[in-house]
């Protein structure tokens, strides 16, 4: 799954830390898009459970990368 930090309804983190509550959901890899940049963002992704994140703009052989990544990792 791909998702974005900053969204409408709630934000990106927050729907990562509600989808690994669910059983079902906790080995499914999540790659987080975000505009903020540092290792800050990167730590609070992965303290949610986010199983990766790349920074935008990107190019899409980044977006790539952190695909197989994220998939090669579970």
């Amino acid at each position: 799954m791909i998702g974005d930090v900053n969204m409408l309804v709630m934000d990106g983190l927050e729907m990562v830390k509600r989808l690994r509550e669910i059983a079902a959901l906790e080995k499914l890899p999540i790659l987080m898009v975000t505009t903020e940049v540092g290792a800050d963002m990167a730590k609070r992704a992965r303290a949610a459970g986010a199983t990766g994140w790349i920074s935008k703009p990107f190019k899409v052989k980044f977006l790539f990368k952190g695909v197989n990544r994220v998939l090669s990792s579970r």
